[in-house]
């Protein structure tokens, strides 16, 4: 049944709820500070930060329920969840005409009162999963989006616009958190790679081990070319995280190759 022109203006409007103690907010604001301080040195382990992420933001809004989700082509698909939705883990969410597309796209958060109301959800989705409101925040680093973190609620009206201001803060800093432990698996990697391959030449020194080597190496130094690309095309070099990661991967690369000086040709 479709809402009327007043139900579904219920959707623009303000949640009603009890009065903020300035003493709670106060103590929610420096709670946020430490989750700050929590994914600053959070391990490079992304599924961890993920769950630390859903589990500090769940806390942080007073949610039933938090969500780290990826785009991946036209879905939104959950790969941490904490709360009454871990069962989520998996589940893929269409990303077109949603509020989670206008988040994925604008970088804006965004938020849903009442998801039996709002023409821009999933419905099917949300009454499956028991969701009745959610505020969904971009996790951005690098000029990239990295995820999507939700909070939710079984309940309507759950969320307002601390909340939101709360996501803002918590988002990218997520996604910054998310993104180095992206990057240290990607270059963990190459390095146990690389260390297989340095351990095969040393034993065996044959060409057909020397060619299997540089085979190897197409994919990490195509990922350098890739960012080195990237850098060059916004013109300027100050993203100096990018930097600092090529840096780390070429310094990383060139140690492993010592050993192999004189044993294969080159």
């Amino acid at each position: 049944m479709n809402p009327t022109a007043s139900e579904a203006s219920r959707f623009f409007e303000e949640p009603v709820s009890p009065p903020v103690a300035q003493g709670d907010e106060v103590e929610r604001l420096q709670r946020l500070v430490a989750v700050l301080g929590e994914l600053s040195g959070a391990a490079a382990d992304s599924l961890a930060v993920m769950r630390l992420t859903t589990a500090r933001a769940q806390e942080l809004t007073r949610a039933s329920a938090a969500i780290v989700a990826k785009v991946e082509g036209v879905d939104v698909v959950c790969r941490a969840a904490t709360g009454n939705l871990t069962r989520a883990v998996g589940e893929r969410m269409a990303l077109d005409m949603s509020l989670s597309a206008h988040t994925a796209r604008s970088g804006q958060v965004m938020r849903c009162d009442d998801a039996e109301l709002d023409l821009q959800v999933d419905r099917v989705t949300c009454r499956r999963l028991g969701v009745r409101s959610f505020v969904v925040a971009a996790m951005p680093f690098g000029g990239r989006l990295r995820g999507l973190l939700f909070v939710l609620s079984h309940k309507p009206n759950a969320f307002g616009a601390r909340d939101e201001q709360l996501l803002q803060v918590l988002g990218p800093a997520a996604g910054a958190a998310l993104a180095h432990a992206e990057d240290a698996h990607v270059l963990g990697q190459y390095e146990r790679e690389l260390r297989g391959l340095v351990a095969v030449l040393a034993a065996e020194g044959t060409e057909r081990a020397g060619a299997a080597f540089v085979q190897a190496l197409r994919s990490p130094l195509a990922t350098v070319s890739l960012a080195a690309a990237e850098l060059l095309q916004r013109g300027t070099l100050a993203d100096m995280e990018a930097v600092g990661l090529i840096a780390r991967g070429a310094a990383r690369m060139e140690d492993l190759l010592k050993p192999l000086a004189g044993r294969v040709g080159h």
